[in-house]
C-alpha cells in the first residue's frame, strides 16, 4: 500500500506532467504558428521577389525595346541628317550650275546685243556713206562737163578730185584733193590737197553741217585758182 505522501507525490508529478504537456502543447502551437508565419512570410516574400523579378524583367524588356527604338531613331536621325546635308549640297550645286548657266546666257546675250549694235552702226555708216556718195555723184556732173573736173574712186573708199582749166598759163595743169567720209553718222575729211588753202577747216566744218558739196567744190576750185594768181 502507498502512503499518503506517495499519493501526493504522484499527484504532483501528474500535475507537473500535465503542465509540461500543456507547456509543450503551447510551445508546439507557438512554434507551429511561428513556422507558419515564417512560411507565409517566405511565400509572400518569394511571391514579391517573383513579382519584382517579373517587374525587373518587364522593365528590362522595355528598356531594351526603348534602347532599340532610340538606336533606330538615332540611326534614322543620322540618315536624315546625311540626306539633308546631301540635299543641301545638291541644291547648292544646282544653284551654282543655274547661276553659271544664267551668267553665260546673259554674257552671250550681251555679246549678241553688242554684235547687233555694232552691225547696226556699220549698216548706218554704210548707209550714210552711200547717201553722201549718191549726192556727190549727182553734184559732180556739172563740174565734170564745164570745169574740167575728174573724180576718181580709190580702193580705200575715198575720192580724188582733179581739176584742170584753172591755170590760164597751163590749162592742162592738175590741181587735186582727196575727200572721204568717215565714222558714224559720217563726216567729210579732206587730205592731200595740191596747194595750201586758207580757211579750209572752216569750209570743211560748213560742209559737214550743211552737206552742200557743190559749194565746197566751188570753194576748193576758187582756192586753187587764187593760188595761180598769187604765183603770177
Amino acid at each position: 500500500m502507498f502512503s499518503a505522501t506517495s499519493c501526493d507525490d504522484i499527484d504532483t508529478l501528474i500535475t507537473q506532467g500535465q503542465k509540461k504537456q500543456c507547456n509543450f502543447s503551447n510551445w508546439t502551437e507557438q512554434s507551429r504558428d511561428f513556422l507558419l508565419k515564417q512560411k507565409t512570410s517566405r511565400i509572400l516574400e518569394t511571391q514579391k521577389n517573383q513579382e519584382d523579378m517579373k517587374q525587373i524583367q518587364q522593365e528590362t524588356k522595355e528598356f531594351i525595346k526603348i534602347s532599340k527604338i532610340t538606336e533606330f531613331s538615332n540611326a534614322q536621325a543620322n540618315d536624315i541628317k546625311c540626306l539633308s546635308e546631301e540635299l543641301v549640297k545638291l541644291k547648292a550645286q544646282s544653284w551654282q550650275k543655274n547661276l553659271l548657266s544664267k551668267t553665260k546666257a546673259e554674257k552671250l546675250e550681251e555679246n549678241q546685243n553688242t554684235v547687233k549694235q555694232k552691225s547696226e552702226e556699220v549698216a548706218d555708216t554704210e548707209k550714210n556713206v552711200a547717201k553722201h556718195l549718191e549726192k556727190l555723184e549727182k553734184g559732180l556732173s556739172f563740174f565734170e562737163e564745164h570745169l574740167g573736173l575728174k573724180v576718181l574712186s580709190n580702193p580705200d573708199d575715198h575720192l580724188t578730185f582733179k581739176f584742170t582749166k584753172i591755170d590760164e598759163m597751163n590749162q592742162d595743169k592738175e590741181f587735186s584733193f582727196n575727200l572721204a567720209v568717215e565714222g558714224s553718222p559720217g563726216k567729210y575729211t579732206v587730205s592731200d590737197y595740191s596747194v595750201s588753202i586758207p580757211d579750209l577747216e572752216v569750209s570743211v566744218q560748213e560742209l559737214n553741217e550743211g552737206n552742200d558739196l557743190k559749194k565746197f567744190i566751188c570753194f576748193m576750185r576758187n582756192s586753187f585758182k587764187k593760188s595761180t594768181t598769187v604765183q603770177q
